[in-house]
């Protein structure tokens, strides 16, 4: 070889991380555009039949297939897409070390794969910025009556997370802001370097938490992770020079020059359009989404934990809710039901309320077939129900319970504790 043996090791892991990254990161933001997320598809379910094929090859692994994402960052899939797009990025690398090493220049081609990461990591952290800044329909929303009413044990780590984080809402906002501050930050390359610093900081966090708590996004946070510190590199050593070695030091940026006049106009148009397109389309998404304006906003609201008093079954038998309880726990939230049951069974249902006639409509949830109509009436913070279920013809009062009624919702902020609060 006419180059030196190191030389040609640095080129190759340079291409190796190019390419891994860019069939990671590829092909958003393109798949959030409607339109061309359809298109979008068919490079993911490429990608995931490779990911199926490398792994039942190569680790064995039974059972796995190709699959839509159910919420899960962490599935058995997205552990094989790992090693499928480092297989895929080694026969890029491989194909241009072998035939394209005169043509391909990877120092013209790297910088721009980092401007990629940059709106790749600075987008999202958008995203999960503005998620939590949504009112109380984004990520981390206050707990819900069905939340309040579970015990610790009975609860995940995740769902534990989920409490801890939706049970403060300047908490939630100040996390939302610092992620949305890195976010913009990164999105211009004056301030890339201490965007990518204080979203290491920020998602190095949030893997952490995702690891101890067991957030199925283990992988995702990783990766952001390594983004944020690979944008950092360039100005690494300048940054520990001057932390460490108190030297004033020029962090590395050159302006853009442009030699015609709509070079730099569709560079700053297309900036701009990214930004605030993406920007609009976040917020829209957030703070006027179809629950907070949408039919169900206007909705009459039965929301509240209900516990009976008095049971009348079949008509003729008087049951006290204190010896023999045929439901012992009665749920309404944000048109969704479960109800409990003596035995401490729980069916779950979706609720329709017809505000006219006075009925409140259960459809079982998942099945959709199970259903049931009770007609009801609210008096002095009580609930009155008058149907049948499940074969059994009820009336039924119940007390109410409501978010505020429970300590975690209502004890507020305090600036003077003479005694710590830890109930």
């Amino acid at each position: 070889m006419n180059q030196p043996m190191n030389t040609l090791y640095k080129k190759a892991g340079i291409l190796l991380l190019f390419f891994y990254l860019l069939l990671y990161m590829f092909p958003f933001p393109l798949d959030q555009i409607p339109v061309i997320s359809i298109a979008c598809d068919f490079y993911y379910k490429g990608i995931g039949t490779i990911a199926v094929w490398i792994g039942k090859w190569l680790f064995h692994f039974k059972g796995l297939s190709y699959h839509e994402s159910e919420g899960s960052g962490d599935t058995l899939l997205d552990y094989a897409r790992i090693p499928a797009s480092l297989a895929l990025s080694a026969v890029f690398t491989g194909a241009l070390l072998l035939f394209g090493r005169k043509k391909w220049d990877y120092r013209r081609w790297y910088p721009c794969l980092l401007v990629y990461a940059r709106y790749y990591l600075g987008l999202y952290m958008l995203v999960y910025g503005f998620i939590k800044l949504s009112a109380d329909y984004g990520q981390f929303s206050p707990p819900s009556l069905f939340r309040l009413e579970k015990t610790y044990g009975a609860s995940s780590p995740m769902n534990l997370l989920w409490t801890f984080m939706g049970g403060s809402h300047p908490y939630r906002v100040f996390s939302g802001i610092m992620e949305l501050t890195g976010g913009y930050l990164l999105l211009f390359r004056r301030t890339k370097t201490i965007g990518a610093m204080l979203a290491a900081a920020v998602m190095t966090n949030v893997a952490v938490m995702n690891f101890c708590y067991d957030v199925p996004v283990k992988l995702f946070s990783c990766h952001l992770v390594f983004i944020a510190l690979l944008i950092l590199g360039t100005d690494l050593q300048r940054i520990f020079s001057f932390l460490l070695g108190l030297k004033t030091e020029m962090l590395d940026y050159r302006p853009l020059v442009f030699s015609e006049k709509y070079k730099r106009v569709l560079y700053y148009g297309g900036q701009a359009l990214i930004v605030l397109g993406f920007s609009v389309l976040f917020i829209y998404s957030d703070f006027f989404s179809p629950e907070l304006l949408g039919p169900g906003a206007r909705a009459v609201k039965l929301d509240g934990v209900y516990k009976p008093v008095l049971l009348i079954q079949n008509s003729d038998t008087l049951v006290s809710a204190k010896k023999a309880p045929v439901v012992r726990k009665f749920i309404l939230q944000s048109q969704t039901a479960s109800i409990t049951s003596a035995a401490d069974s729980v069916w779950k249902y979706r609720t329709k309320i017809d505000s006219v006639k006075k009925i409140l409509h259960l459809i079982g949830y998942p099945d959709s077939t199970e259903t049931c109509d009770f007609t009801y009436r609210e008096e002095n913070g009580k609930l009155y129900l008058t149907g049948t279920w499940k074969g059994k013809v009820l009336q039924a009062e119940f007390t109410k319970r409501s978010e505020k009624d429970y300590l975690l919702m209502n004890r507020g902020f305090h600036w003077v504790n003479e005694v710590p609060f830890n109930r």
